[in-house]
């Protein structure tokens, strides 16, 4: 298949080395900021009859945020409450200015809906590394060490219930 002189037909290109230059880029963004743009609104839907046309209102919000600004939109809030929703909206970037204006776009697109109206609104722009409860080294919290233990044990004996029934019936049968 291939001939004779090669193993592929790839085995005649020069290997490429990364550049001197390339490293300083590197460094460049290993050491830029992270910062969070977090924008918490409320939608009220008017003509919501149901919760299935609040869901269909909300949902259609959330695709149209998300393919026009690359944001992440959640419910986070009020899911079963008829005529409400609070909604929370995460975008990330390295430049404040930028994410700030990103959120006074959304913010400005939310109050020109026609199938919800923007309720009360709270953005913000954080860096990640202020955020409270992180650490340099990664390590969770003891309340978080004793919570996660506390949940390996509890789906351990519900494992153990199953293979105990399971025991049984292979037996009986």
């Amino acid at each position: 298949m291939f001939p004779s002189s090669s193993l592929s037909p790839l085995a005649h290109r020069p290997r490429r080395t990364v550049p001197q230059s390339s490293f300083f880029l590197f460094s460049f963004f290993v050491f830029s900021p992270v910062l969070l743009g977090i924008l918490h609104f409320d939608l009220l839907v008017h003509d919501a009859t149901s919760l299935k046309d609040k869901r269909r209102v909300i949902a259609s919000v959330k695709d149209r945020l998300h393919r026009e600004h690359m944001a992440a939109v959640a419910e986070v809030g009020h899911q079963e409450m008829l005529n409400v929703a609070r909604m929370g909206l995460a975008v990330v970037g390295s430049d404040g200015k930028h994410l700030g204006a990103m959120l006074d776009r959304i913010t400005s697109k939310l109050r020109t809906l026609r199938d919800a109206e923007l309720g009360e609104t709270c953005r913000r722009v954080v860096d990640f590394d202020d955020i409270e409860g992180d650490d340099a080294e990664g390590a969770e919290s003891p309340r978080d060490d004793a919570l996660l233990a506390a949940e390996m044990l509890r789906r351990a004996s519900e494992i153990d219930s199953m293979d105990d029934g399971a025991t049984t019936r292979g037996h009986a049968a």
